[in-house]
């Protein structure tokens, strides 16, 4: 078929090789925490996957965890409108500008 890469297996298998990618790093974290390596990084002092997923499945239920969340969102989108306005009206006036079109 035309547009085909040469060995290539199609998106199912990019798919498997990302999965397959962040398995492989979440067993190597779990490794280094549980067996509390002393490599570039002190492990004995990072949580492991058990205790991570433990951590956030209590706090998700919390009250204050959604008002957190929402909180950051409005941050977010503020900023991003704030930027959207400033980059249309910088853009406005580029093109406007009489200076602009002498280049």
């Amino acid at each position: 078929m035309p547009g085909r890469r040469p060995g290539g297996g199609g998106k199912g298998r990019r798919r498997l090789v990302r999965a397959a990618s962040l398995l492989a790093a979440a067993a190597l974290w779990q490794l280094l925490t549980v067996t509390d390596a002393h490599l570039w990084l002190r492990f004995d002092r990072l949580p492991t996957l058990g205790e991570i997923g433990a951590s956030a499945a209590s706090r998700v239920t919390t009250q204050l965890y959604w008002l957190d969340l929402l909180q950051s969102l409005i941050r977010i989108l503020t900023g991003f409108g704030l930027a959207a306005v400033a980059g249309v009206a910088a853009g406005v006036l580029v093109a406007r500008s009489a200076r602009a079109g002498t280049c």
